[in-house]
């Protein structure tokens, strides 16, 4: 039977008017609000549709469950609550439900016609612990300048969302099941909002941009997507999956005084435990400072679970080897400095930057998110710093060297050996970048999400970008790449005045370029940080000393770099800006 859809004009009050729009869908008919774009463009928004049942009580830490038809309207003009986080992030969110399982659809188009428009299917970061996908932290407003339908998703966090004790009493992944549910729901629906099930682009920053790779790896979301967008963030960054989630497990049954003997009895136990104290131990789960950056994260799925769906069931490295992967359009990258800023919290604090010198071989593994190893933590020391025993203080050049260690370690270097596996194993193009431009909100570098300013409106930290100046300007550019993509698995599918007129060529083993996003757009042959990165397969190589990829690692030497051999430069350390968008 064919959706109708009915545009409704509700008076406000006098001399104000709003439209309000109803859909119909196979979970009911469903109202929303018509709003305007940056550039002046109609569009509707329907914000808070439940795409799954409460996950509470004995639907805590289970998949989730579809959401059942609707037969009365579903009001969708006002957005949903937050997932549980903690209040220790004072990220100043409002509204906090355990009942949070929804997505946001923004669309300039409603109800089935011969022609759908593309879909982009965006997955909030936050270190698996925090955010959201709510209208006033991620606003259509910029990419609806454009003529494609865009879903945000909400999903479980922390200890709700990941917990897991290894085994079927607490598979763990339920934040990323929902996840798969959220894009079940849009092929099922997607539709009646004017867009094409078979066009679903999936993207995601940091945690968000993890997701998307284990995305890639999972068989529970095999067909559900067609491109995917990892940006800052992967599923080769060390903190992407628990590889011991018991140990995490057994550490906050404790904090909760919860038995650990059973792990029957222990998630019984934190079954009963109120989501505000879940959140309220997160602070102690870290274990130094305010590291490892992430805690909490997706866990590989051992245990058959009684027979129900596993979201991940080998290790990354597993599924590449067997070349497991979805042979999909990647759009990949980083932003130039990441999360060099996070250097300042340690040199501007001389008890903590004693304490990293001092112990230097128990921190760094914490801080930087690899395995204990003293080996690799001395040759870390000496590449970045200079020497074994160079002291952490309050230098420029040490503020400017441990923010590359921090920048290249918690992010560039996973997200650049996931770029050449996947341009190694799959037949679908990769397009690698780095984005550079630094603009009005960015402070003294281009951190972490710096890229997600131009592409999201966050309306409690900024105002809207105008139509004019430079950072309009990037606003147009990246907003006109990822629209491109979305249509067609190509960002430059030909040559634009708006993106300079680039064509953005795929990386390949033998023909590796990237895109370099500043002021202007420019393709430049090779890998960004290519010392630092060979430095990085050198300590951390895959199979027979080689990477997939065909770049031969030097895992031979004694000092990897040389004693004495500095990190090239890329930007210093600069403030915390904006770091609510951390993880």
């Amino acid at each position: 039977m064919i959706r109708f859809v009915t545009i409704l004009f509700l008076a406000l009050a006098p001399g104000y008017s709003s439209s309000a729009a109803l859909v119909n869908t196979k979970v009911g008919t469903i109202k929303g609000s018509e709003e305007i774009s940056r550039k002046g463009e109609q569009y509707y928004a329907f914000r808070g549709i439940r795409y799954a049942k409460a996950p509470t009580g004995e639907l805590r830490f289970k998949a989730p469950v579809p959401v059942e038809p609707s037969k009365e309207t579903i009001d969708a003009t006002q957005d949903g609550p937050v997932c549980y986080q903690p209040d220790t992030l004072h990220l100043g969110f409002d509204g906090e439900s355990e009942d949070c399982l929804w997505v946001n659809v923004y669309t300039r188009h409603i109800g089935e016609s011969d022609k759908l428009r593309p879909v982009l299917v965006y997955i909030h970061g936050g270190a698996f612990v925090s955010f959201t996908g709510q209208s006033k932290y991620h606003g259509p407003d910029y990419l609806l300048d454009h003529d494609i339908v865009v879903v945000t998703v909400n999903y479980r966090l922390g200890t709700l969302g990941f917990f897991s004790t290894g085994d079927k009493n607490a598979p763990g992944n339920y934040g990323m099941k929902d996840q798969v549910e959220a894009l079940r729901w849009v092929r099922d629906n997607i539709k009646a909002f004017g867009g094409d099930p078979d066009r679903v682009t999936i993207a995601g920053e940091s945690a968000g941009g993890a997701s998307v790779g284990l995305h890639m790896l999972s068989p529970m979301s095999r067909g559900l997507f067609h491109g995917a967008m990892i940006l800052s963030g992967s599923a080769h960054n060390n903190w992407a999956v628990d590889k011991n989630p018991i140990k995490l497990a057994e550490k906050q049954a404790r904090l909760l005084n919860c038995p650990t003997e059973s792990t029957e009895e222990m998630v019984e136990c934190i079954k009963k435990i109120s989501p505000q104290h879940l959140s309220e131990i997160y602070s102690k789960l870290k274990e130094w400072n305010n590291h490892p950056i992430v805690v909490i994260s997706p866990v590989i799925e051992w245990d058959d679970n009684n027979g129900e769906e596993r979201f991940l069931v080998k290790h990354p490295s597993q599924s590449f080897a067997q070349r497991d992967v979805a042979d999909v359009p990647v759009f990949i990258g980083t932003t130039r400095d990441e999360f060099a800023n996070f250097a300042d919290a340690i040199i501007q604090n001389k008890e903590l930057a004693a304490e990293m010198s001092a112990n230097w071989t128990t921190i760094a593994p914490i801080a930087f998110t690899y395995e204990p190893n003293d080996h690799i933590s001395n040759e870390l020391r000496n590449f970045y710093l200079g020497s074994e025993d160079q002291p952490i203080k309050n230098d420029p050049e040490i503020r400017t060297k441990l923010g590359q260690l921090f920048a290249d370690s918690v992010i560039i270097f996973g997200v650049v050996r996931s770029a050449k596996l996947l341009a190694a194993t799959n037949s679908a193009p990769v397009y690698l970048y780095q984005f550079n431009f630094q603009g009005k909100y960015s402070g003294d570098g281009v951190y972490h999400a710096s890229d997600m300013d131009y592409l999201f409106f966050n309306s409690l930290n900024h105002t809207r970008f105008d139509t004019e100046g430079e950072d309009a300007q990037c606003v147009d550019r990246l907003t006109n790449l990822w629209k491109n993509f979305v249509e067609t698995g190509n960002p430059t599918p030909e040559p634009e005045e708006v993106l300079s007129k680039v064509i953005w060529t795929p990386y390949t083993d033998e023909n590796p370029a990237y895109l370099d996003i500043n002021k202007n757009l420019t393709v430049v042959e090779g890998l960004y940080f290519e010392q630092r990165m060979s430095f990085w397969e050198s300590l951390f190589p895959l199979s027979n000393g080689r990477t997939r990829s065909g770049m031969r690692t030097r895992s031979g030497m004694t000092r990897a770099g040389g004693k004495g051999n500095r990190a090239e430069n890329g930007g210093s350390g600069g403030r915390n800006r904006w770091w609510w968008w951390f993880g």
